[in-house]
This record gives C-alpha cells, sequence and structure tokens, in this order.
C-alpha cells in the first residue's frame, strides 16, 4: 500500500476527482543485480501481454513480427484510491508479487499524475528496501536535468511522463515491441534513438523505429545526435553514470554497435558470447574511455589575431582607425607562415571578416563594406595573387596587417574579426586549415549580450563545415559569412531561392530558425545556397519548438522586434509570405530586400500586443501538482505484509 498526498502549486489539496480521467496511474519495480556479472537492471511487477497487429510504414502495410510481446506497463487508479483526508490517499496495487520476491532487493514506485487536459503534470519516485535496510543498490545512469539540456521538457506519452527515473521503470529489459521485434529496453533504446542515421544497419538499408499507440510508427533512422555519438559522458551523468565504462553488456554495447553479432561472433573479436560474464576482462574502462575518446580536432594552422587598442584602453570612439594583425602558424611545429607564399591558388582560403555589432550584424570598417564591393561572402581575401587587390593589406615575412576604416559611422556595441584560412586540398587529402575570433569594443565598454545563446547546451564539441574549418557553435563567428546584408545587387541571396520568404540562406535568422525547424518546413530546399537540396529536411528540434528562450537567453529582441526575416525562417507557407507582403510597403517591388521596405510586424506581434511572439509561442510548463508519497506498511502482497514498521520518506515533485 502506497499513501500519497496531491496539492497544486500553491499546496492546495487537489482532489482525484480534479484529475484528468485516467490521470492517476501507478508503477513498481525493482533493481535485479546478476550474480555473475554484478550487472544491474530494472524489473516491473506490473506487465501486459501486447498483441501485434499490422501497421503501416512509408505506405506500405507490415505484419507484426511478433504475434505478442511482454510489456511493462502502470496500474490505473480507477477508482481504488481511498481518501485519507483532503488530499492525502492511500492505494493497495491489485499485483500480486512473487511469493519468493527478494524482500532486500531495491524496489521503486513511481506515481504520474495530471489535470487540465494534461497541462498539469506531476511524477514522483519513492526508492526503499522492503525488509528495512537502507538503500544501497540505485541505478540512475542519467538524470532528467540532463536530458531537459536538449529536450526541456522532457515530456514523453502525451507529455504525461517527465522523470527520467520514472521512464527506466517500464522501459525494462522484460518489455518488447511486437511489431517492430524491437526491445524498447531503455539502454537500448536510448543508444539507438541518438546513434539512429549512424547506425550500421540504418547505415546497411534497415530502418530503426518502434510502433507505438495507435499503431504509429516512430523511425528514428534519419535521427543525427548534434555531437561526437563517442560522446558518452554528456548523457551519462548519474549515481551510476560511469555504467558504460565500468559495466559492459552485449545489449549495451550492441545498441549501438548493432552490426554485432553475439551469438555467431559476427563483427566481434572476442567471438560468439552466450552472457555478459566475460565483457570486462576485454573490455576494460580504460580501453572503452580510449575506444570512445573524442580526438582534438587536427587544425594545420594556428592564427593569432590582434589590434591596436583603442587609446582609452576599453572601446574605439570616432576618429580611430585600428589595425589589425594577423599571424599563421604552422599547428605541429609553431613555425610562422610567409604571408607572401600564401598565394591564390596553393591556398584556397585566407579571408578576414569584419562585422557587428551583434544585435543586427552587417560587414564593417573593410573594402568589402565600405566600398559597395558586391559579393558572395563578406571575406576581405587575404592572399596575393588575387583579382581584387585590397589596398587596406600589408604584409611582411611574418604577419599580415589590415588598416581598418574609422569607426565614427558605426553604432556602439560589439564587434567581431573573424579569419579563416586553408590551403588548397592535394588530391585526396583535405586538411582543416585554421582560424581565429577576436572580439572589440566601438562607442561603448558594455558587451552586447548574446541574440542567441546555449549553442553548445546541444552540440558540446561539434562543429559546423567539419571537412575545412571545423568552427565552433560561436554566433559570433556564424554571423561573420550569415550576416544581414544582402549579398549581390539584384539578388535576393546565395542562389536567389527564397523570395518573400527571405533572402536566401544567407541571413542568420534565417538560417538557424529554418534549420531547428527542418522537419517542418515547406520549403527546406530554402535554407541551402542555390536551392540544390534539402539537407535540412529531416531536423526536429529535440524540444518544443515555442520555447523560444531556450536560445534566445540573454535579450528580448525576440518578443520586441518581429520581422519578416525571422517569422518567415519557419513560417515559409505561401500564405504566410502572402501576409507578410501585404503588411510590407515596398516602393521597389521588384526587389523586396533592397533596404527601402517599411514592416508594419510590429502592429500586430509588437511588445505587448496581441500576437506577439511570447503570446503566441507559449511553451509547455512545468507542473503544478506536486505529490508526496510514503510506504505505509511496506509492500501488501495477497501472502501477507512484508514490513509493519512506518518508514516515512517523502519525494516531492
Amino acid at each position: 500500500m502506497v499513501t500519497f498526498s496531491l496539492s497544486d502549486g500553491d499546496g492546495v489539496p487537489v482532489k482525484i476527482s480534479d484529475l484528468d480521467s485516467g490521470g492517476l496511474r501507478f508503477i513498481i519495480a525493482a533493481i535485479k543485480v546478476d550474480n555473475q556479472t554484478g550487472l544491474t537492471s530494472y524489473e516491473n511487477y506490473v506487465t501486459t501481454t501486447e498483441t501485434g497487429s499490422n501497421y503501416t510504414i512509408d505506405g506500405t502495410e507490415m505484419t507484426p513480427a511478433l504475434p505478442s510481446a511482454l510489456q511493462g506497463t502502470y496500474e490505473r487508479e480507477n477508482g481504488k484510491a481511498a481518501e485519507i483526508k483532503a488530499g492525502t490517499f492511500s492505494f493497495t496495487f491489485e499485483t500480486t508479487l512473487p511469493a519468493n520476491y527478494n524482500t532486500s532487493a531495491t524496489h521503486v514506485v513511481g506515481i504520474f499524475a495530471y489535470k487540465n487536459n494534461r497541462e498539469d503534470v506531476a511524477n514522483a519516485i519513492y526508492t526503499f528496501v522492503p525488509d528495512g535496510s537502507g538503500v544501497s543498490v540505485t541505478r540512475l545512469v542519467s538524470t532528467t536535468d540532463t536530458c531537459n539540456v536538449c529536450h526541456e521538457p522532457l515530456a514523453f506519452h502525451g507529455g504525461v511522463r517527465q522523470e527520467f527515473a520514472l521512464c527506466i521503470l517500464c522501459h525494462t529489459p522484460q518489455t518488447v515491441d511486437p511489431e517492430s521485434g524491437n526491445t524498447v529496453d531503455f539502454k537500448v533504446l536510448i543508444h539507438k534513438i541518438h546513434a539512429g542515421a549512424h547506425l550500421p544497419s540504418v547505415e546497411n538499408g534497415t530502418s530503426y523505429y518502434i510502433v507505438g499507440h495507435g499503431q504509429s510508427v516512430h523511425n528514428y533512422s534519419e535521427i543525427h545526435w548534434p555531437q561526437d555519438i563517442r560522446s558518452c559522458q554528456t548523457c551519462h551523468t548519474g549515481s551510476e553514470g560511469d555504467n558504460y565504462m565500468l559495466a559492459p553488456s552485449r545489449d549495451a554495447c550492441s545498441s549501438c554497435h548493432d552490426d554485432v553479432d553475439f551469438a555467431t561472433g559476427t563483427n566481434h573479436t572476442g567471438g560468439a558470447q552466450t552472457s555478459d560474464e566475460l565483457c570486462s576482462s576485454c573490455h576494460a574502462s580504460d580501453s572503452i574511455t580510449a575506444t570512445h575518446e573524442v580526438e582534438p580536432w587536427p587544425f594545420d594552422y594556428v592564427v593569432e589575431l590582434s589590434m591596436t587598442p583603442p587609446a582609452n584602453g576599453e572601446y574605439y570612439v570616432a576618429g580611430e582607425t585600428p589595425l589589425v594583425t594577423v599571424v599563421i602558424k604552422n599547428a605541429t611545429t609553431g613555425a610562422i607562415i610567409d604571408p607572401n607564399t600564401i598565394a591564390n591558388g596553393t591556398w584556397s582560403r585566407a579571408n578576414l571578416f569584419v562585422s557587428g555589432p551583434r544585435s543586427e550584424t552587417r560587414p564593417v570598417l573593410t573594402t568589402t563594406a565600405t566600398e559597395n564591393y558586391t559579393y558572395w561572402y563578406p571575406e576581405n581575401d587575404l592572399r596575393v595573387n588575387v583579382t581584387h587587390v585590397d589596398p587596406r593589406i600589408a604584409r611582411s615575412a611574418t604577419n599580415i596587417t589590415y588598416q581598418l576604416a574609422d569607426v565614427a559611422n558605426l553604432t556602439a556595441g560589439t564587434y567581431s574579426l573573424f579569419v579563416e584560412v586553408r590551403k588548397t586540398p592535394v588530391g585526396t587529402v583535405e586538411g582543416l586549415g585554421g582560424w581565429a575570433l577576436l572580439n572589440f569594443q566601438v562607442m561603448t565598454a558594455t558587451t552586447e549580450p548574446f541574440v542567441s545563446t546555449n549553442c553548445l547546451d546541444c552540440h558540446g564539441d561539434n562543429r559546423m563545415h567539419q571537412t575545412f574549418f571545423a568552427v565552433e557553435f560561436n554566433i559570433d563567428i556564424c554571423k561573420s559569412c550569415h550576416d544581414y546584408e544582402r549579398q549581390v545587387a539584384g539578388v535576393v541571396g546565395w542562389g536567389d531561392p527564397g523570395g518573400w520568404n527571405g533572402f536566401g540562406a544567407a541571413p542568420i535568422v534565417k538560417k538557424v530558425h529554418g534549420v531547428h525547424y527542418g522537419s517542418s518546413l515547406n520549403y527546406p530546399e530554402d535554407l541551402v545556397p542555390f536551392a540544390s537540396s534539402d539537407e535540412f529536411a529531416h531536423v526536429t528540434f529535440p524540444m518544443e519548438v515555442q520555447n523560444c528562450e531556450k536560445c534566445h537567453s540573454e535579450t528580448s529582441d525576440w518578443k520586441e522586434e518581429p520581422s519578416r526575416l525571422a517569422c518567415l525562417a519557419c513560417h515559409d507557407s505561401d500564405e504566410a509570405a502572402a501576409h507578410a507582403k501585404l503588411m510590407t510597403y515596398d516602393p521597389t517591388p521588384s526587389d523586396p530586400w533592397s533596404g527601402d521596405e517599411e514592416e508594419s510586424c510590429g502592429t500586430c506581434h509588437g511588445e505587448e500586443r496581441a500576437h506577439s511572439p511570447d503570446v503566441v509561442h507559449v511553451a509547455r510548463q512545468p507542473g503544478t501538482i506536486s505529490i508526496i508519497m510514503v510506504l505505509v506498511g511496506g509492500i501488501v502482497t495477497t501472502v501477507t505484509s512484508r514490513r509493519k514498521s512506518h518508514r516515512k520518506e517523502t519525494t516531492r515533485v
């Protein structure tokens, strides 16, 4: 029997009748310890047998792989709870535990409750040992907080399962999907989902999917985890987070390495294995760590940037013309590269970008920026023997200097220097080149906030443009190319694919919003120069896309300054484009992004307006139900009560 209390966010008792129909459910499971290997796993006492049924995938009707399969599940309250006092209830499981169940094993009771059409949700976990001894064995490989770094809020099965510790009570080794025949054991399921497109089986043409409620097919074959898949420590943060290197098993390892067949020994150096007993003999923790180590990016060159300092020591003011110095070194030897040898033909790129401010970035202070020079990228070519000789460049045997223009006409804020270099590939040898970023202040010592933040939460040390520069996910770098200046006169963007939906693939607001909403776009090909690919059409943001503040955490511009460019990045339908066109006065309609347009977006979508972004983009908020759970009288079976003492531990959600 379990005693529990329900209250709202203000501590006011909640009645069971206040919950949604079926909105109170209970799980009980135990941690099993394998006597031979010491490996742990959950076993759910509440199970059901699920009958396999036909389903449809990619328009083809499929028959189930298995006629039926066992699955871990829950018990519904269904009027079985007894009210003790206002907001406090008792519930007795109908499930009968085995007569010889292990009373010294760690047991876990999970409850989830919801109301207001699943808008208010609470999950609670209570961990105990039936014989009254202390809890010494746990199995928490990760945490909800870790999941929420990318998935905030973690919310599955209709949004009512929101705690990692609750998920693992049903997703046990017992649970199998009869339609696909795949296990939904958590350690296998989660590894496979996040490996997705990189699974050997998927690369060989076999889709990885699970058939869920209502025969809905969840195909994970196009999932690309936004970090290096070997970054195990990103997710393995729980009290048993080091299991991946201390407790190897066939199921865990073959979840990613799914071309290994332990029954036959195929693709396994150690041959066939019928148990996990010998796994750690060959796969010790240091070897697992070494195998999953993410190597440093192998840059060929190191770029060093410096500027003549501002007179006041903090920021440049009108009348100052900073001088930039660029030094390029061999990354292996440290030797300085003679800039006079960095020539067109032998070097594919040696570009300088200067841009800002952060709030609305445009090229500034360079030849490209000041001479109305048309370009695809706002680069200033530092190589010798180029067609367009930049008069601002000077070279010595050890460095390149670049004379910037007077900062007098710049808006106060934070500006960026970015340099990228790379030799021309020789044969199949590509090389990463090198890059450097340096920020500087103009007219103010106050650093501007980032318009976009938290990229590394999901992307970690993964990089963009991996084959030639491998630049960090840093908005100051990205906007050096993806700025807000229209690139070529008479053309609305890179390849002109966007028309009224935005000037092509260039601007950062168009690119980043569109990429993260890729799978829901009408025209995902507009995100790629020349409309040659829909490479981002598979991308699904791993949390509610309305959660604007996940990325916009430092400024409120996103809800105060709506614009065609930002809004049409996600809302890219023909109807949305027509709406934007109607609400914009353009004296030169043949050139919709020339800069002479007057937008009226703020009338309806501006700050504190009825349809402002923070009103229409409301992400799911944490539930306002609280559960306090107390185990009373141990576990009651049909035989007898195993505990008589009242051990009062609480879990509040």
